[in-house]
C-alpha cells in the first residue's frame, strides 16, 4: 500500500510516495521551514505539569529517582539501588509540582481542590507503601543471606567433620531461617505493600482524571463524586 502525501508546511514540497517494507533512498529535507529560536525561557503551557525529583537528592524508595540517577556522577551498583534500608524513612512526591497553579492558571482552583482533598490520602498510601515495601525487600534479603549462609556452613561440616562448631552453628541458623520465612508469611508485608500501592496509584490517578473532566468527573458535581471516590479508595472500594 502506497503512502502519498507532500510536507507540511511547504506547499512546493515533493510528494512522498513511499511502499509498506521500502527505505527512503534519500532523507526528507525541507520538513522545517521556519527557524527555532533559544529565548533561554519556557513557556508556561509547556511546562511539566508532574513532579520529578530534584536531581542528586534519594528518591523514595531509599535508591534515589531515576532523573537523579541519570545526573549524578556517582552511581550505586544497578544491583544496590533498590537495596532496602535499615531505617525506613519514605518520601512522598507530591503528585504534580508545586508551582503548577501558577503555570496554569486556568486549574487553580482544581489543583487547590486536589491537594486539600486527594493529596493527604495520597501521600498517607504512598508513605504507607514504601514502608511496607522496604520492610518486605529487608526481609527477603535477610531469608537469603540466611540461606546462603547455611549451604556455605553445611559444606564446612562436611569439609571439617572432626569440628562440631559447624554443625551447631548450622543448626541454629537454620532454625532462625525456617522461623524468619515463617513471620514474612504471617505478616503479610508483601500484601499490604499492594494494597497501598493499589490506592496510592488510584488516588494519583483521580488527579488527572478530575482535571480532564473525564468520567464521573465531567458533571456539575465532580466534586462530590470526587470526595465520595477519595473515601471509597480509602476503605479499600472500587470509586462508582
Amino acid at each position: 500500500m502506497a503512502v502519498s502525501g507532500r510536507t507540511q508546511g511547504d506547499p512546493r514540497a515533493a510528494p512522498l510516495n513511499i511502499r509498506r517494507g521500502e527505505r527512503l533512498a534519500q532523507p526528507v529535507t525541507g520538513v522545517l521551514k521556519a527557524p527555532v529560536r533559544d529565548t533561554g525561557t519556557v513557556p508556561a503551557e509547556r511546562l511539566p505539569l508532574t513532579s520529578r525529583a530534584p536531581a542528586g537528592t534519594p528518591g523514595p524508595t531509599g535508591g534515589g529517582s531515576a532523573d537523579a540517577r541519570e545526573d549524578d556522577p556517582v552511581r550505586r551498583p544497578a544491583l544496590l539501588v533498590r537495596f532496602p534500608s535499615l531505617r525506613t524513612r519514605p518520601q512522598s512526591w507530591p503528585v504534580v509540582l508545586p508551582d503548577a497553579a501558577a503555570a496554569y492558571p486556568t486549574l487553580a482552583d482544581d489543583l487547590a481542590l486536589l491537594e486539600s482533598v486527594v493529596g493527604p490520602e495520597f501521600q498517607r498510601s504512598d508513605r504507607d507503601a514504601l514502608a511496607h515495601q522496604n520492610r518486605y525487600r529487608r526481609q527477603q534479603v535477610a531469608i537469603l543471606s540466611g540461606s546462603a549462609l547455611v549451604t556455605g556452613l553445611g559444606g564446612l561440616q562436611a569439609a571439617v567433620p572432626g569440628s562440631s562448631w559447624p554443625g551447631v552453628v548450622l543448626l541454629v541458623l537454620g532454625a532462625l531461617v525456617t522461623w524468619l520465612s515463617s513471620v514474612s508469611g504471617e505478616l503479610r508485608t508483601f500484601d499490604d505493600f499492594l494494597g497501598e500501592r493499589v490506592k496510592a496509584e488510584r488516588l494519583r490517578a483521580m488527579y488527572f482524571r478530575y482535571l480532564s473532566r473525564t468520567g464521573r468527573y465531567a458533571g456539575d458535581d465532580r466534586e462530590r463524586a470526587l470526595r465520595r471516590a477519595v473515601v471509597a479508595v480509602r476503605n479499600g472500594e472500587e470509586p462508582t
